[in-house]
């Protein structure tokens, strides 16, 4: 889908910077040990700058940029891109961004009074997931770019000459 305002070139263009950095936290991650602090908290930045594009970011309408993107913006994915977006949405609304009790249910024990918990571990998840989310952030990152070249391109087609 072109870029037709340059409020939506705006988030595009910020959008490009997010995919970077996802891929950018992804790639660092791949250099930590996989039971690490760092290695987690890579992960976990890897998937709040991935979905940033794709969460309201502006509050009024009269902002320089979009509120957000959808990932049908974008053309040529696959099901299994899709299902790799959904799963980081969901990581980041559920677990991430919020704590949902799905993700860290508490318990407590009705005899001995004692609490039983278990919070969510993003170093559960698959590695082959992390290695589709960083194709993914990379195949997003080429659309936007190609999405402002062309908005450039055309903006170049369509401006009036000035004769001075």
């Amino acid at each position: 889908m072109p870029i037709i305002t340059k409020q939506e070139l705006n988030r595009y263009f910020i959008s490009d910077q997010d995919f970077e950095k996802a891929i950018a936290f992804l790639k660092e991650a791949e250099t930590q040990r996989h039971d690490t602090l760092a290695y987690e908290a890579f992960l976990t930045c890897a998937v709040i700058y991935y979905y940033r594009p794709f969460s309201k970011n502006e509050k009024s309408d009269k902002a320089e940029a979009t509120r957000r993107l959808s990932i049908d913006d974008f053309a040529d994915l696959t099901e299994a891109d899709k299902e790799v977006h959904q799963r980081c949405k969901d990581i980041r609304n559920t677990a991430i961004a919020h704590a949902e009790y799905s993700h860290y249910p508490t318990k407590l024990h009705e005899d001995t009074k004692v609490f039983f918990s278990s919070r969510y571990d993003i170093l559960r998840e698959e590695s082959i997931f992390w290695k589709n989310l960083c194709s993914l952030a990379q195949k997003l990152k080429y659309q936007c770019t190609n999405l402002r070249a062309d908005y450039a391109n055309r903006d170049m087609i369509f401006r009036p000459e000035t004769n001075q």
